[in-house]
């Protein structure tokens, strides 16, 4: 029985075998073959070229993709032009969730008939799938591509998921262009996902198609996103994206609603004549350079609450065709120009608290809304102007600040009213181009409080002539000149974090040290000028101590250990060298002062005394040289040559005292042998002096050569 039992189990396990059916390699189909013959020659495998256009004879099948792609298949080493597949037909799932694909893989007019999941996957490479079309789902989560990803001219029936994928070189949906052909568009046909997606370079969606909703929340382009032309039936979601370069929406048509609430552009926001079918909101957009809508249309609400754009938001000969729904730009901050040329406002245009440094043009704009058109709080740096403008409506400009000219030719219902805060001029948060605030020679004018609080002036500051109680300028950055001119600042002046191109100061009193912050203050150029000056400061502590205004200003503030490193830098820059060591050395000056009771502590005095006075911690080593000089020169006049024995050099006596005391001071530095042939009487007052004179030589040796030591490095 025994027997009988060992042969039933290996005639079970050769039956099995039997059944698990033939090697792998005899398994194949002779089109996955020859797909193979033709990888491992690196040539392009056209199935429909050696087989027919007959779907039977291209067709190949899910887990031989997965094979090829992963290098998996038995024999086979993919040749270093990757692998290159056209006409195929792929019958079932293709499953490679967290594979890894090592080879470059560029996959032609290809049909995937069943689901496509890439979830997790590694392309060391370029991934190209050009002119194809995905049945149903194409799953690419989380996928990570090292080269381009191209996906030209290719059809999606199913939902696509490109949620927190990583494509580290360009992204590209253009379409298909071959050549003597139409060019084939790309397409969508269900809900796409692009959340969290991130690519390295460009996203390239030109003309495509989307019939189905689109997320492209959190999504971070570093280079230029491509939507021109496109088309969105359904939802278009890119809130909260960013994108490195430009974004370009030109001729895009959104049928339903566009969202770019807190979408960061770097460079343009492009959506030149695109069409906005129902909710157009871009609230909180941020741009880095211009915002285009020009000759754009908006059927719905559209927002701008609060949006941020650098230089320009050129919306001329744009259309708001909603009567009932308004365009709202409360908040809407931009750094140059606003253009509504032309424009057409069907409903309410509300711009409360809007901003612009350089000009509002409305110049023949139409109001068309009964309501109240408003600009209340608008603030404009240079022209506002409304020339030729039509308001069917009343136009409140109640509170606005328009810097410049004020250009309008209302038809009715306007309402102007200027506000005024006595004693205080607010500009904090505010964006010039230039900003001016100056009294009468005689008369100056009198502020109680000067705030401009993280304004930023785009060219030039001017505050001339002015009695100021507190100034407030934390985190003021001016990019061009700032000019302050006989100005007092009795109370307090805070220019924390403020950011300076070129700065001149003349004639300007500032308050005491504890009301004077200007801790992390930066600038690229800076010069004080104080009038007329007295002999002491123009010779002794500006010429002889190198001394400077700047360094007079930043000690009079609250000690901030930056600004001197600042002052120094930029006193290097400017060929200012000794000025430079002098703020060096107030710097360490002021820390000492600080230290465990300051200049009160005995324990402070040493290092005042010899590494401060001395050497002025090792940025002035040669001022010891002097020192010790004066004391070679006392020393000469105590040591009386006539006790030298064989020592007949120099011939002038009052050389050979210096000599001699010099020879005692620095014996190591200076060994000329005449302290050992001198023979003093060896009175106590004689040997301590000699002692002290010997000691101090020695001191003052040491003290050099640390400074120098100091000096260089």
């Amino acid at each position: 029985m025994g027997k009988l039992r060992q042969f039933a189990i290996m005639l079970a396990f050769i039956l099995a075998g039997l059944a698990a059916g033939p090697a792998w390699d005899q398994r194949l189909t002779p089109q996955e073959a020859w797909v193979l013959q033709q990888v491992a020659k690196g040539q392009v495998a056209d199935l429909q070229e050696r087989f027919g256009e007959d779907e039977g004879g291209r067709t190949i099948r899910g887990w031989f993709m997965e094979a090829l792609l992963t290098g998996k298949s038995p024999g086979l080493k993919i040749h270093y032009h990757g692998v290159r597949l056209r006409n195929a037909i792929v019958s079932d799932k293709i499953d490679l969730a967290s594979a890894e694909i090592s080879c470059d893989v560029e996959l032609l007019k290809c049909v995937f008939n069943n689901v496509v999941l890439f979830r997790d996957s590694n392309f060391k490479k370029n991934l190209q799938i050009k002119n194809s079309i995905f049945k149903k789902e194409a799953n690419f989560l989380r996928i990570k591509i090292e080269g381009v990803a191209y996906f030209n001219g290719s059809t999606f029936e199913g939902a696509v998921n490109f949620n927190q994928s990583l494509i580290n070189k360009e992204l590209s949906f253009r379409p298909y262009d071959p050549k003597g052909v139409v060019p084939i568009k790309s397409n969508f046909q269900e809900e796409c996902h692009f959340d969290f997606l991130k690519v390295g370079t460009n996203a390239l969606f030109e003309s495509a198609t989307f019939q189905g909703p689109v997320h492209f929340r959190n999504a971070k382009i570093d280079g230029t996103l491509l939507m021109q032309g496109a088309t969105f039936d359904k939802v278009a979601n890119f809130s909260h994206s960013k994108i490195g370069q430009t974004a370009n929406f030109g001729g895009t048509i959104f049928k339903n609603n566009a969202h770019f609430t807190r979408v960061e552009v770097n460079e343009d926001l492009d959506c030149y004549e695109a069409k906005f079918g129902k909710n157009a909101l871009f609230a909180g957009v941020k741009v880095g350079h211009v915002a285009k809508f020009v000759k754009a249309v908006f059927e719905g609400l559209v927002e701008f609450d609060n949006a941020v754009i650098s230089l320009e938001f050129l919306a001329k000969g744009s259309k708001f065709t909603n009567c009932k729904k308004p365009i709202s730009a409360s908040g809407l901050k931009v750094g140059s120009i606003i253009n509504f040329e032309g424009a057409v406002f069907e409903g309410p245009a509300i711009f409360a608290g809007s901003s612009v440094g350089g000009q509002f043009n409305a110049g023949g704009a139409e109001f068309r809304s009964k309501n109240a058109t408003d600009f209340t709080g608008l603030t404009v740096g240079q022209l506002a102007k409304f020339t030729d403008a039509v308001f069917c409506g009343p136009v409140d400009f109640a509170g606005a600040k328009i810097g410049g000219e004020f250009k309008a030719d209302v038809a009715q219902g306007a309402v102007l009213e200027a506000v005024r805060i006595k004693g205080q001029v607010i500009c904090h948060d505010a964006l010039f181009f230039n900003l001016t605030i100056s009294g009468a020679d005689k008369h100056p004018l009198e502020i109680f409080q000067l705030d401009l609080n993280r304004t930023a002036v785009e060219s030039k500051l001017s505050l001339e002539n002015l009695h100021i109680q507190d100034f407030l300028a934390w985190n003021l950055q001016v990019k061009g000149q700032t000019n302050l001119r006989q100005v007092k600042i009795a109370g307090k002046a805070d220019l924390r974090g403020s950011k300076f191109a070129s700065l001149e100061i003349a004639q300007t009193q500032w308050p005491q040290r504890e009301n004077l912050d200007l801790a992390r203050m930066t600038y690229q150029f800076a010069r004080i000028e104080e009038g007329k000056l007295t002999w002491w400061k123009k010779n002794i502590e500006y010429g002889l101590l190198a001394r400077t205004p700047l360094l007079e200003w930043v000690e009079r503030s609250s000690y901030y250990k930056r600004n001197y490193l600042d002052l120094q830098d930029y006193l290097n820059r400017t060929g200012q060298e000794r000025q430079a060591d002098e703020a060096f050395i107030a710097m360490k000056r002021w820390e000492l002062s600080n230290w465990w009771g300051g200049l009160g502590n005995p324990l402070t005095w040493p290092t005042l005394v010899f590494w401060d006075l001395g050497v002025g911690y090792g940025r002035k080593p040669l001022r010891i040289v002097w020192i010790a000089l004066a004391f070679v020169i006392v020393g000469a006049v105590f040591f009386k040559p006539q006790y030298l024995e064989g020592v007949d050099w120099p011939v002038n006596q009052t050389l050979r005292r210096l000599a001699l005391s010099l020879d005692i001071f620095t014996p190591s530095l200076f060994n000329m042998g005449m302290e050992a042939k001198w023979h003093p009487p060896k009175t106590l007052g004689l040997q301590r002096f000699i002692f002290i004179h010997r000691l101090i030589g020695r001191v003052f040796t040491a003290l050099f050569f640390f400074g120098v030591w100091e000096y260089f490095r």
